[in-house]
């Protein structure tokens, strides 16, 4: 009752709720009672009722057999036109070896001695060996 009377002081009709007071207390109650039914209830069974109506009216559930042996035959018929039928498997010849590269020739440890204590050719400088550094 101290909600529904807060909610009166903030309304413009206060004089009218003073003077029926119990008319408008029991407004307010089925009102505040009808929100939370609405708001609680859920249309699953006006739903589930409604497609059980449309299913039985129109669908018929009691097959032929006639009629299903042709279904699936027509079903059948109609999958196997649309697929391409797989191409037969040719023999193709092994693809011929790539050519080998030729071997470099490999240079005896003379020649590469001899080409270590060679003097470069004039004006080039060389890198010192090893022995010749300071440490």
């Amino acid at each position: 009752m101290k909600e529904i009377l807060e909610g009166w002081s903030k309304s413009q009709a206060d004089k009218e709720h003073k003077t029926f007071t119990g008319e408008f207390a029991k407004r307010s109650a089925l009102n505040r009672l009808a929100k939370v039914i609405v708001k609680s209830s859920t249309d699953q069974d006006i739903l589930a009722e409604t497609l059980d109506e449309n299913e039985e009216r129109n669908f018929d559930f009691t097959p032929d057999p006639e009629k299903v042996i042709e279904t699936v035959k027509q079903e059948v018929k109609q999958s196997t036109a649309s697929e391409t039928p797989p191409l037969p498997k040719q023999a193709t010849p092994p693809p011929a070896p790539a050519p080998k590269p030729e071997p470099k020739p490999i240079i005896s440890d003379e020649e590469a001695d001899k080409r270590m204590n060679a003097e470069p050719p004039a004006g080039q400088t060389t890198l010192p060996i090893d022995s010749d550094l300071p440490f």
